[in-house]
């Protein structure tokens, strides 16, 4: 999920600051964000939610960006 990294640069968020968004761990979206975790449903809602929110965008046009990333698990 390296999209993830990029998002998080287009937001100006920190790792931290998406964990607590999202209430996922800073471990777990690190791993993510190095494609050594495939996050499950329960995690990509909340991702798509924060990025929706905080770019302005439809949920749906987040996981298109994160599709076109080098590692995208959703196939």
């Amino acid at each position: 999920m390296r999209g993830l990294r990029e998002l998080r640069g287009m937001v100006g968020m920190t790792i931290a600051e998406l964990a607590r968004a999202t209430g996922l761990s800073r471990s777990y979206l690190w791993r993510l964000e190095r494609g050594e975790r495939k996050p499950g449903v329960k995690a990509v809602f909340p991702i798509m939610r924060v990025f929706s929110e905080r770019l302005g965008i439809p949920e749906t046009a987040v996981l298109e960006i994160l599709k076109t990333c080098t590692y995208a698990p959703w196939g």
